[in-house]
C-alpha cells in the first residue's frame, strides 16, 4: 500500500475580474514502503467574478475513491486575512503506484459555502512531474439563482467631486427579489472616482466624464448604471481686461473676461456676478459661463479719477478683480491766483496760476497751457508754455513793461479754444537817478547866453526814464543865471534850462536838483571885448631929473564886468613936460590879466611930465599920469636902452623895446604884481 502526504500550496488569481485558482500540491513524502508522491490541485472559478477569493477565509477538500464515497481525506483549512498561500498536509494510502481519485473543493465565508466543485484527478505514487489538475467550482452561495440586477438610482448625473449612493436589487428568474445577496461593486473607468466595493458608496474624483457602475454577484450576474459627472469650478481666473485706462466715465476699450476652470479645465454654466469699486458701472451684473466656462462683461469708468475695479465672484470661488484706471481729458481752464497785480514798471510778479480740469470737475494733469502776452505789452514772460502738475496747476511768471501801461497775458489750454486772462498794471516808479544829458564843458564870454541848453533826465533803478519830477535848476558859482528855473520831466524823463554867464571870468558851475538827487555842468567864462582903461597904480610920484621912479606906471584893460582883457595895445606917450617934443609912444600889448606896466624914468630938466596910457579903441577913455622931476640935470641923461615893442606875460622878458628921447624913456616891467609896486 503506497501512502501520499497532499498539501495545499499558493491561493492566486489566475486571471484578473475572469478566473480564480486555488493550487493544492502535496508536499514530498516517503511512501511506506520508501516511494516518494506529489499531489497538486488546481481549483477554477466556473464564472468570472472580480476578486470573488476576498471574501473566502478557509477551503475544504475531500479525496475519495469512486465509486466508493468514503474520504480518504478530508479537511478543512483557514486562509490568512492577507495571505495568498496556504499549506495543508494529508495522508492517504494509494492501491497502486498511480491511482485516480475524486477531489472535491468548498471555498467558504463565515461558514457559509460559497463555491463548490469537484472533479477526478491522478494520484501518481513516484516523483512525477504533471500539469494540476483543475477543479471546477461554482457558486452555490446566497444569490445563487439569480437571474438579474437593477442598479439605481439609474443614469444619474452628479458634480465631478461628488458622492452618491448606488443600491442594487437582485432578482431571480420569476422576478422575485433576493434579500443578503453579496455583491462586488465596480466602475468603467477608475480614474473618475472611487466605489466602495461592498458599500456601492461613490467619490468623484473631481473630473468630468462619464462611468458605468456594475454591482456583481459572486455568482457572475451582473447590473449596471451609467453616471455623468458633472464639471465643478475650483476657481475664477481673470483672462483678460485688466490694467486699462480710459477717460473718466468712459466705456473701458476691452471687456472683463474670466474663466471659470475645474481640475480637468474650463467649466461651463458657472454664474458669474460682476460689481464694481471705486464707482463706475459693469454690464450685465451676472452672467453664466459659456462652453469655453467664460464670462463676459462691458465696465464703464466712474466720473473720479484715479484707481477703480471691477470684480467677478462665483460661489464658493476666490473673487477676481480687474484694475483700471480712470483719467482725466482736460477740457476747462481756470484762473487760480495772480490775476489784478499791480507794481512798479520792470517788477516781476507773482506767478500767474491755472487749474485745468475735464468734463467732470477732476484734476487734468500732464496738460499744456500755453501763455502769450495780449496787445503788444513790452513784458516779459518766463515760458510760452507749461505743463499742469498733479494737481492739474500750471504757472509762468511775468514782468512788466518798462513804461506805466496795463498789461494782458493769456492761459490757453493747448487743442482747445478754452482760455483765460489775466491783467496787470504797471505803474511809474520814482527817480533814483539825475543825469547829465548836455550842457557841460562849455565856454563862453562872461555875461552871455551858452549855446547848449542844460538838459538832465530822471530815471528809476531799473533806467527807465520817469516822468512828472519837478526839477529845480540855479547857477551855483560865477554869478551867472539859469531860466527857467524849474521844470517838469516829460515822457522821456527830461527837463532842461537855458544858461547864462556871470560876469566873472574862470569856471562857473550849473545845478540841477530834484528832491535829494542833484547833477551839474561846469562852464568857463572868458573876458569879453575891451571896454575900460583903469588905472592902477604910479601917478603922482616926484624925485629927480633922470631918476627912475620907483612905483611902475600901471593900468588895466577890462571889459564891461571889470575883467582883465589880455591881448589887447596900450599906448604909453608923454604929452607935456619937459622933453615931450623928442617923445615916442609906446605900444605894449596887455598880460593875461589885462595889466600893462612901464618903469619911468624923469627927463633932465624940472618940471612936470605929463604921460598918457591910452587904448586902441574909442570906448576906452586914457589914463593921465603926472610925475615931477624936482632938480635939473647939468647935462642930459645917459642914453637909455631901448625899450620893448610888447608887454610879456608877467614873469617874462620883452624880446625887445622901442625908442624913447634922450631924457626920459619908460621900461616895460617884468613880473609886476599889483598892489606890490615894483618887483
Amino acid at each position: 500500500m503506497n501512502f501520499v502526504r497532499t498539501g495545499w500550496a499558493r491561493v492566486r488569481a489566475l486571471a484578473p475580474l475572469a478566473a480564480f485558482g486555488l493550487a493544492v500540491c502535496a508536499e514530498p513524502a516517503a511512501l511506506r514502503s520508501g516511494a516518494h508522491a506529489r499531489l497538486a490541485i488546481q481549483p477554477v472559478f466556473a464564472s468570472a467574478v472580480a476578486d470573488a477569493a476576498a471574501s473566502v477565509d478557509h477551503i475544504h477538500i475531500v479525496l475519495t475513491r469512486p465509486p466508493s464515497t468514503k474520504p480518504l481525506a478530508d479537511e478543512i483549512i483557514a486562509i490568512p486575512a492577507g495571505a495568498d498561500s496556504v499549506a495543508i498536509s494529508l495522508e492517504i494510502t494509494l492501491q497502486a503506484s498511480s491511482e485516480d481519485l475524486l477531489a472535491t473543493v468548498d471555498l467558504l465565508s463565515s461558514g457559509v459555502v460559497l463555491y463548490h466543485g469537484s472533479s477526478p484527478i491522478t494520484v501518481h505514487a513516484d516523483n512525477r512531474k504533471t500539469q494540476a489538475p483543475t477543479v471546477a467550482v461554482a457558486y452555490v452561495g446566497p444569490g445563487a439563482t439569480a437571474r438579474s440586477i437593477t442598479v439605481a438610482p439609474a443614469n444619474a448625473t452628479i458634480p465631478a467631486n461628488g458622492t452618491q449612493a448606488f443600491t442594487a436589487t437582485v432578482t431571480d428568474a420569476s422576478g422575485a427579489s433576493i434579500p443578503g445577496v453579496p455583491l462586488r461593486w465596480s466602475l468603467s473607468d477608475n480614474t473618475l472616482g472611487t466605489i466602495a466595493e461592498a458599500s456601492g458608496a461613490f467619490t468623484g474624483a473631481g473630473k468630468r466624464g462619464t462611468v458605468t457602475v456594475t454591482a456583481t454577484t459572486l455568482g457572475g450576474v451582473a447590473g449596471s448604471t451609467t453616471l455623468t459627472l458633472s464639471p465643478v469650478a475650483t476657481k475664477l481666473t481673470l483672462v483678460s481686461g485688466d490694467a486699462q485706462s480710459a477717460p473718466a466715465g468712459s466705456p473701458l476699450p476691452q471687456p472683463i473676461v474670466v474663466e471659470a476652470d475645474g481640475v480637468d479645465g474650463p467649466v461651463s454654466g458657472v454664474t458669474v456676478n460682476f460689481s464694481t469699486t471705486g464707482g463706475g458701472s459693469i454690464t450685465p451684473a451676472q452672467a453664466v459661463t459659456d462652453a469655453n466656462g467664460r464670462a463676459t462683461a462691458r465696465a464703464t469708468l466712474g466720473t473720479k479719477t484715479g484707481a477703480q475695479g471691477f470684480s467677478a465672484s462665483a460661489t464658493g470661488l476666490s473673487t477676481v478683480t480687474a484694475n483700471a484706471t480712470a483719467t482725466a481729458v482736460a477740457t476747462t481752464i481756470a484762473k487760480v491766483s495772480g490775476d489784478a497785480q499791480s507794481d512798479s514798471v520792470g517788477r516781476t510778479l507773482q506767478p500767474f496760476v491755472v487749474k485745468v480740469t475735464d468734463a467732470f470737475g477732476n484734476a487734468a494733469p500732464g496738460a499744456t497751457v500755453n501763455w502769450s502776452i495780449v496787445g503788444g505789452a513790452q513784458g516779459t514772460l518766463s515760458g510760452t508754455s507749461s505743463t499742469t502738475d498733479a494737481s492739474g496747476q500750471a504757472s509762468v511768471t511775468y514782468t512788466l513793461s518798462k513804461v506805466p501801461r496795463t498789461d494782458a497775458v493769456s492761459a490757453t489750454l493747448n487743442g482747445t479754444t478754452s482760455s483765460v486772462l489775466f491783467t496787470a498794471v504797471a505803474f511809474q516808479r520814482g527817480p533814483a537817478n539825475l543825469q547829465v544829458v548836455s550842457g557841460d564843458a562849455q565856454s563862453g564870454v562872461a555875461g552871455s547866453v551858452l549855446p547848449a541848453r542844460f538838459e538832465v533826465k530822471a530815471t528809476d533803478v531799473l533806467g527807465n526814464p520817469v516822468s512828472g519830477v519837478t526839477v529845480a535848476f540855479a547857477a551855483a558859482t560865477g554869478g551867472g543865471s539859469v531860466s527857467p528855473t524849474t521844470a517838469t520831466t516829460g515822457t522821456t524823463g527830461t527837463a532842461a534850462t537855458t544858461m547864462t554867464l556871470g560876469g566873472l571870468v574862470g569856471p562857473q558851475r550849473f545845478t540841477a536838483s530834484a528832491g535829494s538827487l542833484t547833477a551839474s555842468v561846469t562852464a568857463t567864462a572868458t573876458a569879453g571885448m575891451v571896454s575900460h582903461l583903469l588905472y592902477v597904480s604910479g601917478n603922482g610920484q616926484a624925485d629927480t631929473a633922470c631918476a627912475t621912479l620907483k612905483v611902475p606906471l600901471v593900468v588895466q584893460a577890462t571889459d564891461a564886468f571889470g575883467n582883465g582883457v589880455s591881448g589887447v595895445t596900450v599906448t604909453w606917450q608923454q604929452v607935456g613936460g619937459p622933453g615931450s617934443a623928442n617923445s615916442s609912444p609906446a605900444s605894449l600889448t596887455t598880460d593875461s590879466l589885462g595889466y600893462s606896466a612901464v618903469s619911468y624914468r624923469l627927463s633932465s630938466a624940472a618940471g612936470v611930465d605929463t604921460l598918457v596910457a591910452a587904448l586902441q579903441v574909442t570906448t576906452a577913455m586914457p589914463i593921465t599920469f603926472y610925475e615931477t622931476a624936482t632938480t635939473s640935470a647939468r647935462s642930459s641923461c645917459a642914453s637909455p636902452q631901448r625899450a620893448p615893442s610888447t608887454a610879456p606875460a608877467l614873469g617874462q622878458r620883452a624880446p625887445g623895446a622901442p625908442s624913447v628921447p634922450s631924457g626920459s624913456s619908460w621900461q616895460p616891467v617884468t613880473g609886476f604884481l599889483p598892489g606890490r609896486g615894483r618887483p
